[in-house]
């Protein structure tokens, strides 16, 4: 017997057509401020069981620069909060903060390798010649959190303690004057202090620094 041709179904698909939802507005965060500060010991000390949740503080000069700066970095004086000696203190959203506190460690992550590169010095802290540069640390990072100088603060004389090197001309004319190496030295530095006695002061092997004078030492190159 013949078979009968199967008939095709038709399929219908249905077209389903997308709702378009309406963007979502910003949310807008508004926290309520009801904080407890100070103790007999600080003024300053924020009660942290008062802090609404999600919020940064600090405390700023109470100043218009100050506050013209962090207001363009997206901080915000607290409402109702009254300055204290001077100080104001501002809140943020802790995504905020922690952005910029990010950003802050990795700006001093990349001064650091910018020393290094400058000084050449290595990852362990030490140049070539096994010198290590102490002006910062590894854990070195930046902060706003001090004491900041005012730009028109009178330059601060700083006493401080350094090896001098001695070439033997300096340990015979110290012989010849009668007076100690270290009476010597700190003579001589003096007079470069002063202004009296120009020369070039390098770094030397180990903890010292050497003086080259102009015709009497031949500066031999540490690359």
């Amino acid at each position: 017997m013949a078979r009968k041709p199967i008939k095709k179904r038709k399929i219908v698909r249905k077209i389903v057509k997308k709702r378009i939802k309406a963007p979502k507005k910003p949310v807008v965060f508004n926290p309520k401020f009801d904080l407890k500060i100070g103790t007999l010991e600080d003024p300053f000390h924020i009660h942290q069981e008062t802090v609404p949740k999600g919020v940064s503080l600090q405390w700023i000069t109470l100043s218009a620069d100050d506050l013209i700066r962090v207001q363009a970095s997206g901080w915000q004086a607290v409402k109702g909060q009254d300055a204290i000696k001077g100080n104001l203190l501002v809140w943020a959203p802790n995504a905020l903060a922690d952005a910029q506190r990010d950003a802050n460690i990795q700006r001093a992550k990349d001064q650091m390798q910018e020393v290094r590169d400058l000084f050449q010095i290595k990852e362990d802290g030490r140049r070539a010649y096994d010198r290590s540069f102490p002006l910062v640390s590894q854990s070195f990072m930046v902060s706003s959190d001090y004491g900041q100088t005012p730009a028109d603060a009178k330059p601060l004389d700083v006493e401080i303690k350094v090896n001098f090197r001695l070439s033997w001309r300096f340990q015979d004319a110290a012989a010849s004057l009668g007076l100690s190496p270290k009476e010597y030295a700190q003579r001589r530095m003096s007079l470069y202090v002063s202004g009296v006695l120009g020369g070039i002061i390098m770094p030397a092997d180990g903890n010292a620094i050497e003086l080259f004078e102009d015709g009497n030492f031949n500066i031999v190159s540490r690359n």
